[in-house]
């Protein structure tokens, strides 16, 4: 069975997902709490964070080189900048 590109970096994705779940314990239902989720809006007003497709986003720290979904942004935010 061959596995395309797009299929493995759909595995990673979800890979990287869980181990950084697992790294915060049992995740709630909303990554971020509503004070939470204030800061990160303002984060990405600033300037720190971009949409460059619809459902891809890249982040400075990370000199835009790595992608995120909104999900794995929010996740990166708290376990960056809220830790």
């Amino acid at each position: 069975m061959k596995i395309t590109k797009s299929q493995l970096k759909r595995i990673i994705r979800e890979e990287y997902q869980r181990v950084l779940a697992e790294s915060m314990g049992q995740l709630p239902a909303e990554i971020l709490d509503n004070y939470e989720l204030r800061d990160f809006e303002a984060w990405i007003e600033d300037g720190n964070a971009m949409e460059v497709e619809s459902g891809v986003w890249v982040e400075q720290s990370t000199q835009y080189r790595k992608k995120f979904t909104l999900e794995e942004l929010k996740l990166f935010f708290k376990l960056e900048y809220l830790q």
